[in-house]
C-alpha cells in the first residue's frame, strides 16, 4: 500500500498523459518517506491502514500516545511483566481514545487516591502525589489512512518534485521586460515544500 498514489495525484494535478509517469514514481516515494520521518511513522507502513502490534512503556503516566494516528479502533491493551510474559487484556471500558489524535487514557486517571495506614491506625489518609499509569503494555490497534489534509499537503510537496524537473537547472534566473523571475534550487524547493508538514507534528510516544 502507499499514503498516495499516482493515479490519485495524476487526477489532482489534471495530468493525463504518462510521460512523467517514472519521475512520479520516484518523487512519490521520496515525499513519503520524508513524510514518514519528519512525524516519527513507520518507515514500512506509516501514515496508512493497517493492524499494528506496539510495545510501550507508559510507567509514569495514565496517558499513552500510540505512534501510528488517526485510530479506526483499539484491539487490546494488555500489560507486560519483569519476564516480558503478556498478560490477560485490561478491560475495555478501563480506558478511552481519541482516535483521531492517538492518545489513548486511563479512566480515572487523576491523582491522588485514600489508603489505610495499617501502623498508624489513625483511619484513611490521602495521597495526592499518587496517579495511576499503564505501565508496560503491548498495544493492538488498527491505524487509519491518512486524513486528507495530509494527503493534500504530500501532493503539494509533490508538485514541488515535478516543478524542480521540469525546469533548466542551469537558468537561475530570467527578464522580459520590467519583469524579473528568480527560480528556486530542486533543494530550496523540496526544503520549502518539508515546511508543508510542521502542522502535522506530534511527539511520539516511544515504541519499543
Amino acid at each position: 500500500m502507499a499514503i498516495i498514489t499516482r493515479t490519485n495525484y495524476k487526477t489532482y494535478a489534471g495530468i493525463t498523459g504518462t510521460a512523467y509517469d517514472s519521475q512520479l514514481d520516484i518523487i512519490i516515494s521520496g515525499v513519503e518517506d520524508a513524510a514518514r520521518r519528519a512525524l516519527g511513522r513507520s518507515f514500512s507502513d506509516g501514515l496508512e491502514s493497517a493492524t499494528r502490534t506496539e510495545d510501550y512503556e507508559a510507567t509514569d503516566a495514565g496517558t499513552l500516545q500510540l505512534r501510528e494516528f488517526p485510530l479506526t479502533s483499539i484491539t487490546s491493551i494488555s500489560p507486560i511483566d519483569a519476564s516480558n510474559t503478556v498478560g490477560t487484556a485490561f478491560d475495555s471500558t478501563s480506558y478511552h481514545a481519541d482516535l483521531r489524535t492517538g492518545i489513548v487514557y486511563l479512566n480515572g486517571s487523576q491523582n491522588g487516591r485514600s489508603f489505610y495506614d495499617d501502623d498508624e491506625d489513625t483511619g484513611p489518609r490521602s495521597d495526592w502525589g499518587w496517579q495511576p499509569s499503564f505501565g508496560r503494555v503491548r498495544v493492538v490497534y488498527v491505524s487509519a489512512a491518512a486524513e486528507s489534509d495530509l494527503v493534500l499537503a504530500l501532493y503539494r510537496m509533490v508538485d514541488a518534485g515535478m516543478a524542480a524537473i521540469k525546469v533548466d537547472p542551469t537558468i537561475a534566473s530570467q527578464s522580459l521586460g520590467n519583469w524579473s523571475i528568480t527560480r528556486r534550487t530542486a533543494d530550496d524547493a523540496i526544503k520549502a515544500s518539508m515546511g508543508l508538514l510542521k502542522p502535522f507534528i506530534s511527539g511520539a510516544a516511544g515504541v519499543a
